[in-house]
Formats: structure tokens, C-alpha cells, sequence
């Protein structure tokens, strides 16, 4: 990972590690990025990971990625669809 994925992946950290219902995996692939989940049961409902060009959020349901370049938007829309999902 580079210098930027790590603070990402560790304001990531920050903003969920006091939010019920999310999980940190790590892989055990090499090369592939660590991804907070959040999971209804033992269902993830999506994940987030930090790259190059800010946050990648993984939606399983819909098998759609989207994208946010800030940790503020990323929060805004997250909030919105955590009320979708329960």
C-alpha cells in the first residue's frame, strides 16, 4: 500500500471502529487492500477500501462500485444508505 492508502485506510479506521455493524478484513491475498464491512447477520452488505484516488465502496447486493474522492462525502452518503439497509 502506499503512504496515501495508509491514511486513508487509517481515517477509515477511525470512522468505524466505534460504528456497530462493521468489521475490518484483511485478506490473505497478496496485493489485494484491506476493506471495513458492514454486515447485517453474517451478510456484508458493502465494504469500503482506501486507494490511490480516495475510497472505493463495493455494494453486494447490486455487485456495483462506487467511487468517492473524500472522506466527507464518502461519510455523507454513507449515512444516507446505512438508512436504506437497516
Amino acid at each position: 500500500m502506499t503512504s496515501g492508502e495508509d491514511e486513508r485506510l487509517e481515517q477509515l479506521t477511525r470512522l468505524f471502529t466505534r460504528r456497530r455493524g462493521w468489521r475490518l478484513r484483511t485478506p490473505i491475498t497478496p496485493g489485494l487492500r484491506p476493506a471495513w464491512c458492514y454486515l447485517v447477520g453474517r451478510d456484508v452488505r458493502l465494504s469500503v477500501a482506501a486507494d490511490d484516488a480516495g475510497y472505493s465502496v463495493y455494494l453486494t447486493e447490486e455487485d456495483r462500485e462506487l467511487t468517492f474522492g473524500d472522506l466527507a462525502s464518502l461519510a455523507t452518503w454513507l449515512d444516507g444508505k446505512l438508512a436504506e439497509l437497516g
